[in-house]
């Protein structure tokens, strides 16, 4: 997707927003990705506090999810509107259930990207 002196590529295996240009220089790395874990804090941890929610996360997998991309789909919604859709689980790969994340990225004639986020918990 291009614009007036943008670019935008998507990566449909992996399932990302793999680069995006502004008068000829790359300002992405790498694109976004879902993370839904956080470092447990001392608190966490505090003399093995077995109610804290990391425990709970790490038996769960939320620790080491792997993401799978299940469905890449892109719509022209107007002249100047493209819709991304991508839907991909992440599950630890012991782990039955996971995360199921639907990301929708509308790019817009300006450059312009906003991406939304659904999740469904296992």
């Amino acid at each position: 997707m291009t614009g007036g002196g943008w670019a935008a590529a998507f990566d449909k295996l992996a399932g990302t927003l793999s680069a995006y240009r502004l008068d000829g220089l790359d300002l992405l790395a790498a694109g976004p990705l879902e993370n839904y874990y956080r470092a447990p804090t001392d608190i966490d941890l505090l003399m093995g506090n077995p109610p804290a929610a990391v425990h709970k996360w790490r038996q769960a997998g939320i620790d080491r999810l792997e993401r799978q991309v299940l469905s890449f789909t892109w719509i022209q919604l107007s002249p100047k509107v493209v819709q991304v859709r991508i839907i991909a689980r992440l599950c630890a790969a012991d782990k039955t259930d996971g995360i199921d994340s639907e990301l929708v990225y509308r790019v817009y004639g300006n450059g312009e990207i906003v991406i939304e986020n659904k999740v469904q918990v296992s």
